[in-house]
């Protein structure tokens, strides 16, 4: 695996924490839709776990202003298309609905994720 690839599947990773944490609980469930959505990166065990802690991490040791900051200012390094936004977003809406219980504050976060990353196509 190049480091891009370890770089995208950790910004994805604190995106899809961002959004399941922002109800103030992680699921079990939620930790299951973001490793599915992973998988598409191919990580080794021995990477999913510290790719997933470190982003964990980071996103706890942040404000909330500043996770919405580091997203805006990086999204266009990991995103070159509009249909990799949607796949994104896609799998945002599956994690808000993967505990079958769906927060305001989860919906709030992935609307202001998604006006953010709003492109020009």
């Amino acid at each position: 695996m190049t480091e891009n690839t370890w770089s995208k599947a950790y910004f994805y990773s604190y995106i899809l924490l961002t959004i399941a944490k922002s109800d103030g609980v992680l699921e079990p469930s939620e930790l299951e839709k973001i490793d599915d959505f992973l998988s598409r990166f191919n990580l080794d065990e021995d990477q999913f776990i510290p790719t997933i802690k470190l982003a964990w991490d980071s996103m706890l040791n942040a404000t909330e202003e500043e996770r919405f900051g580091f997203i805006k200012d990086n999204y266009k390094k990991f995103f070159s298309t509009t249909s990799e936004i949607l796949e994104l977003m896609d799998a945002i809406e599956e994690l808000i609905l993967a505990d079958f219980n769906i927060e305001k504050t989860e919906i709030k976060a992935y609307a202001k994720i998604r006006k953010l990353m709003e492109t020009e196509d």
